[in-house]
């Protein structure tokens, strides 16, 4: 957390049961790039740099509906646990993680906390907006776990 920051929006969301494996669902998260293929506020984001995926791992985009962002994993436990960091241009600052459970049938129950830094209290407005922003994030993602996952979602080859 960067000096002045503090917390000042914490949502934890509803758990969403996903019809895929854990390793299925852990490795198409921590791949940021899958974003631009279920979430219509995300045009593209591209790794930065050609070492495997995992703690440390960057992913930048200029062309979101929120403008520039990049995205830092720094939080990496394969299969069992994720975290990101995501800073706009605006100065905003996000941290996203997500736990991940084996459930019967080979499905995934992904717990996720959303939380938002900042050097000063957010309005009312602000607080309802990015509300509105985390739940969007798990519609928009739950639907496309179910059903198109697979493809995008193997663990990454040692380079």
């Amino acid at each position: 957390m960067k000096s002045g920051q503090e917390v000042v929006l914490s949502v934890t969301i509803d758990p969403l049961l996903l019809n895929v494996p854990r390793e299925q669902a852990f490795w198409f998260l921590a791949n940021m790039e899958n974003e631009s293929l279920w979430h219509p506020k995300v045009d593209k984001l591209e790794k930065v740099g050609n070492e495997q995926i995992g703690l440390g791992t960057e992913f930048v985009s200029a062309n979101n509906e929120e403008g520039a962002v990049k995205l830092r994993l720094d939080d990496f436990v394969p299969c069992e646990r994720l975290g990101n960091t995501i800073e706009r241009n605006d100065g905003t600052i996000t941290r996203w993680s997500g736990a991940l459970s084996s459930m019967p049938d080979h499905k995934t129950l992904l717990i996720q906390t959303w939380q938002i830094l900042g050097s000063k209290p957010l309005n009312k407005e602000s607080v309802s907006k990015n509300r509105r922003d985390f739940l969007d994030y798990s519609e928009f993602l739950n639907p496309y776990l179910k059903s198109g996952v697979e493809k995008y979602s193997k663990q990454p080859t040692k380079i």
